[in-house]
């Protein structure tokens, strides 16, 4: 029976809100990551109870730092991420007077192993290449013996016709 190996990864979603004014009602609320892959997810967020003083949000992750102009936002879908790293997700209000309200998670990406029929493909190709140099080697030296026996027959005769 063939033995199979496995990998085997745990990644545990952990939220945590983090809010850096006192004003908690400019503050995005329900920060969560969702539909997570080993590239991309999705981060939403519930508005705060007031937006009237909000021009706009700032969603930094990674190296990355976009401005969302529409304060009406509630989700959006990141991409472009390394597999098995854990990012820091931070959606900012960015208030009238360019106080920020800050709000961050963080999340793990998933791992993607190297493709099971991969190492099945390169299985198989070696074992070819395995099987046709064992079977050149073989032919080689079967012809070498062919040879030599000739070569043992030749001389044999070769000494019969002298005598």
């Amino acid at each position: 029976m063939a033995e199979s190996n496995y990998v085997i990864v745990i990644v545990a979603l952990c939220t945590v809100s983090v809010v850096t004014s006192a004003n908690t009602d400019t503050a995005v609320t329900n920060l969560t990551i969702s539909q997570i892959t080993s590239s991309s997810a999705t981060v939403t967020w519930t508005l705060p109870s007031s937006t009237e003083n909000i021009t706009k949000f700032d969603l930094i992750y990674g190296a990355e730092n976009l401005v969302l102009d529409d304060v009406s936002t509630t989700s959006y879908a990141l991409s472009g991420l390394d597999h098995w790293m854990t990012y820091e997700v931070c959606v900012n209000s960015i208030m009238n007077d360019d106080s920020v309200v800050e709000s961050c998670t963080s999340f793990s990406t998933h791992y993607t192993p190297v493709n099971k029929l991969v190492f099945a493909a390169v299985g198989c190709a070696s074992f070819l290449i395995i099987m046709l140099v064992i079977s050149v080697v073989i032919e080689s030296r079967f012809q070498t013996k062919i040879e030599e026996e000739r070569n043992t027959k030749k001389k044999s005769t070769s000494k019969v016709g002298v005598m």
